[in-house]
């Protein structure tokens, strides 16, 4: 029998809770009551998330869930794998990865389960068809039997490793680390070289996800510069499908590294990244709102702009927009760095910060006095007038901030170094998989700077890790936690065999979020809620630039359940678009919502729907209608990316998020209609793409919902230039399908001559080298046999 063991996680006010302990093989999680634990952020916040516990709690208690790592489950104890032929491993170092690689038929690395993507998340989905509703039942087949297929949890290792180096500008990370938890410790992470920390050229708004998961799904923040996190990465160590480690980096493998930036978990493995990073900068934001048809306005110019020279307004880059349907209105969030090439726009930034109260870490005298000796002197104003403080010091060990190692050491006590590795019982691997021999225990690792390792361990030589240190001096011993005998690395037979788990309990509906009349009560609070977040302010970058609320997560977003979407428009057809989107959903003759006294268009889409007998709850007896919307939509931008499954990866493009609650939160799931319309027009109207099964339509993200019927998503179609590379580089690194997921019809090459035209370390070749080399797959279905767009049946 497997063991039962806990965990220690960070709860929302920084201190530490108990979790319940992994569930014994097959067991039910256990019942628990859960509490709700608010850190300090403002009166607003409390009264909005106080009325939607409120609305919770009147629905009844809510049953036990689990997700990642208790089970194979979603966030919200949705979306589960077949429990009767999947089992999950909870590895506890890299030698437990590579062991668990070599003894399963085939794996899927799993991080935080923020996914709606159920065939890409699970290794396996066995015979079990897929549920109608969203909610796998548990299976009455038994148990899985070792050796099959498995999904490996890169949460669960420990200790992990955050490793800056200064001279390089990168840092080099675990996979399973959480995005907010690199950002918190690069912005805490104070040298002389860098006195407001470090940060990520551009980060997302949900940054809860493992860096793996994100940078597989090429999860993206707002900025045409940086584009999404997949961009920023430097270098991918991988454990391949024999089991061995292999490092990826620009330099030596170009062709590989395009694969890896999206990889959708095909390729291996990803158990470390290497990111760029820059220095923590001030940076101003500023809200304003705009119409509808002010928003139009100005993606034209901007379309037009690009139309006519390939570039885009400075406006765009780093912008991101709330829209908020009930109101026919568009918030505009806009961001000015302190390093702004304008010298004005650089001035204004650094007094408005100087004039802010100063971030605790921050070692700059951000003095207002010290910009205008320099303004009058006729000098450029740049953040580097700033001197050091004189009463900062910094830890001669470390060469970090005497004031920032207090915190960087916090993080890693209740982050990096939570106790996971109980000890487990003995288990054999299944036969003909030995475990690889034991490495040397406590490896030293040289490194130019402090990294998270040294603050849990010990300097090999006890000298000095800062810049300037000796190679010598600056080895930093790893696989040691603060207060705790050294990790062995020794291979765990029972982690790297897996365990058996037990589908959650499914969560009722939220029936208040799926009544008709509370469209615009929802509406308001989201926008309240923006106002908050995006307020006009000058901070440091991690807390200028927008990043989901971490209070809600256990408040609301494990608890209500919805489907997140994003879908990715060219710029080039970009307000052609959202025209047609705007005029479908709210009547050509409404844009604005002034026409029609707050009532619904003839011309609307609630109004149709309700007309043609679709739907009577879209249109409310006093008239208003309801556009289908329960939050206000996220927009943002990103630029052209080189990864060959980027969905930006031959243009800028245009990213609309848009969230459906109402399928789940009424008596019975049922399809929200208004959504799905919007849904279908996204995926199939020529003016939101030139991809797709039809050969139009936007491009759907990875790790979000939205994804056609088995049979009725067409690679080659959907990225018509890479489709084929991309299989070239499957072959190259899984030739035996030890990567595969539950979606054998979305990876699909049939047809298509890779044995003839792929080239290692290159890709496909093209017709003009060989007439043969062309990428066209053949498909059991085309879109005569699909549902219509958005080509799936449920939802």
């Amino acid at each position: 029998m497997a063991a039962a063991y806990s965990c220690r996680c960070v709860n929302a006010t920084g201190g530490l809770r108990r979790r319940q302990p992994f569930p014994e093989s097959g067991a039910a999680p256990r019942k628990t009551t859960r509490r709700t634990d608010l850190a300090p952020v403002g009166l607003l916040p409390l009264l909005l998330a106080g009325f939607v516990g409120l609305l919770l709690l009147a629905d009844g208690p809510r049953p036990a869930a689990a997700f990642l790592p208790y089970d194979l489950s979603n966030f919200q104890s949705e979306y589960a794998c077949d429990n009767s032929s999947v089992r999950i491993v909870r590895p506890r170092t890299l030698s437990d990865v590579q062991a668990a690689v070599r003894a399963h038929s085939h794996v899927k690395a799993l991080g935080g389960g923020w996914s709606w993507n159920q065939p890409f998340f699970c290794a396996s989905n066995g015979s079990m068809p897929p549920m109608p509703d969203g909610f796998s039942r548990p299976s009455s087949r038994g148990p899985p039997p070792p050796g099959g297929p498995a999904n490996i949890v890169m949460q669960t290792l420990r200790p992990l490793m955050i490793a800056v180096n200064e001279t390089e500008e990168s840092v080099t990370v675990d996979a399973g680390i959480r995005t907010i938890d690199l950002l918190r410790y690069l912005a805490a992470y104070v040298t002389p070289s860098a006195p407001s920390g470090w940060t990520l050229p551009a980060f997302p708004w949900f940054v809860y996800q493992t860096l793996g998961g994100a940078v597989a799904t090429g999860t993206h923040g707002s900025s045409l510069k940086h584009s999404s996190l997949s961009s920023q990465v430097l270098a991918f160590t991988v454990v391949l499908a024999n089991g061995t480690v292999r490092t990826f980096t620009n330099q030596t493998d170009p062709f590989l590294m395009r694969a890896l930036r999206v990889n959708v978990g095909k390729l291996g493995v990803v158990t470390h990244i290497k990111f760029r990073i820059v220095r923590e900068m001030p940076v101003t934001r500023t809200l304003n709102s705009l119409p509808a048809s002010r928003f139009l306005a100005l993606l034209r110019s901007a379309q037009q702009q690009w139309a006519a020279n390939g570039t885009l307004p400075d406006w765009m880059d780093e912008t991101e927009w709330f829209w908020v349907p009930q109101r026919h209105e568009f918030l505009m969030v806009s961001f000015t760095r302190g390093d702004d090439p304008d010298a004005s726009k650089r001035l204004a930034v650094l007094s408005a910060y100087a004039r802010a109260p100063r971030t605790a870490s921050t070692a700059y005298n951000t003095s207002l006095e010290l910009l205008q000796e320099v303004v009058k002197g006729g000098g450029t104003v740049n953040v580097n007038d700033w001197s050091l403080l004189s009463n900062v010091t910094f830890d001669p060990t470390t060469g970090l901030s005497t004031e920032a190692l207090a915190s960087l050491r916090r993080l890693n006590d209740t982050v990096i170094q939570p106790p996971w590795h109980k000890k487990e019982p003995e288990a054999t691997l299944p036969r003909g998989n030995k475990a690889p021999p034991r490495p040397p225990a406590g490896p030293a690792v040289a490194r130019p700077n402090a990294s998270a390792a040294f603050l849990g361990g010990t300097a090999a030589g006890g000298g000095n890790s800062g810049s300037g240190g000796s190679a010598a001096r600056s080895q930093i011993r790893l696989f040691r936690g603060q207060g705790t005998e050294p990790l062995s690395l020794e291979v765990s037979a029972a982690a790297a065999a897996g365990q058996t788990w037990a589908i959650p309990q499914r969560q009722p509906e939220t029936i208040y979020y799926g009544l008709p009349n509370m469209a615009d009560a929802y509406i308001d609070i989201s926008r309240s809620g923006v106002y908050t977040v995006a307020a006009n302010a000058t901070r440091e970058a991690l807390d200028a630039y927008l990043v989901q609320p971490e209070d809600i997560i256990q408040t609301n977003i494990r608890k209500v359940l919805y489907d997140q979407y994003d879908f990715a428009v060219p710029v080039s057809t970009m307000a052609d678009c959202w025209q047609g989107l705007l005029e479908l959903l709210y009547g050509a003759d409404n844009l604005d919502g002034t026409s029609y006294n707050g009532t619904a268009s003839p011309a609307s889409l609630p109004a149709k729907l309700k007309a043609a007998g679709k739907s009577n709850r879209t249109v409310g007896p006093d008239g208003r209608p309801d556009y289908g919307f329960r939050t206000n939509p996220l927009v943002r931008s990103i630029g052209r990316e080189d990864a060959l499954l980027s969905a930006a990866g031959d243009e800028p493009r245009m990213w609309i998020n848009i969230e459906d609650y109402l399928y789940y939160n009424r008596p019975g799931r049922r399809i929200n209609p208004v959504f799905k319309s919007l849904v279908g027009f996204l995926r199939s109207d020529a003016r939101c793409g030139a991809t797709g099964l039809e050969g139009r339509g936007a491009r759907l993200h990875w790790g979000k919902a939205g994804w056609p019927d088995a049979g009725c998503w067409h690679g080659d179609k959907e990225f018509p230039d890479t489709w084929c590379d991309f299989g070239c580089a499957v072959r190259e690194l899984d030739p035996s399908g030890k990567f595969a997921d539950s979606a054998p019809d979305r990876w699909n090459w049939e047809g298509a001559p890779l044995e003839r035209c792929c080239v290692p370390g290159r890709g496909f070749k093209v017709a003009a080298e060989d007439p043969a080399c062309v990428c066209t797959v053949r498909h059991a279905r085309d879109a005569a046999s699909c549902p219509e767009a958005p080509y799936y049946t449920y939802r």
